[in-house]
């Protein structure tokens, strides 16, 4: 499968990653056989503050996106309905979208929640673990950088989130975007997707 973006709809931000996956082999009928849209999102802020800055879109563009979505006949799902789907148990409906967003960073709870909650639209919610057991005051380490704890969702606002029932709480991995050693020179990258690299023998 080759994810495509979809020009239209991110001609305002480049940082919401659109795959489409055609012809789900979920039903024996052509008219419940829909593409799969998913939409990829980090961070939604006003500010220049980003945490990473090529992968944040303001508020004005995440409703501009969701404004754009239901106009032109997309129709939002959840996980489970996606489940379902897949057991032969729920068809999906024409044109269906799952938003998904990834880390867990505070903002979300304050710029898009707000939206999806006014729209009723679900979302798929992925927090890294680790980053949410330091207390607020404390700082957490974002890919090799200190930044401070409260940066990330409250335990209270995940849990005000997922009792919507719109929200569902999956995981970003536990401690993989800390940052290790990836390289002679010293640079610290994350653990994901980075070699570790071991200076005593000089390799990777």
């Amino acid at each position: 499968m080759k994810p495509r973006l979809l020009a239209t709809l991110l001609s305002t931000s480049l940082s919401a990653v659109l795959l489409q996956i055609p012809h789900l082999a979920w039903s024996q009928t052509p008219v419940h056989n829909p593409t799969l849209t998913v939409i990829g999102y980090h961070e939604i802020i006003n500010t220049k503050s980003a945490l990473i800055p090529e992968y944040a879109v303001s508020t004005t563009q995440f409703q501009q996106h969701i404004d754009w979505l239901k106009k032109n006949g997309f129709h939002f799902i959840n996980v489970d309905q996606l489940i379902q789907a897949h057991q032969g148990k729920y068809s999906l409906p024409t044109k269906p979208v799952l938003l998904t967003v990834d880390d867990g960073y505070a903002s979300f709870y304050q710029n898009a929640y707000p939206i999806l909650k006014a729209n009723k639209i679900p979302v798929v919610l992925a927090v890294v673990g680790s980053w949410l057991e330091p207390k607020k005051e404390k700082n957490i380490d974002f890919s090799g950088e200190q930044i401070q704890r409260k940066e990330m969702l409250s335990w209270a606002e995940l849990r005000e989130m997922q009792d919507s029932g719109l929200v569902e709480i999956a995981s970003h991995s536990y401690n993989l975007h800390r940052g290790i050693l990836g390289n002679p020179q010293g640079n610290l990258e994350p653990a994901a997707v980075t070699r570790l690299y071991d200076p005593k023998s000089a390799s990777y």
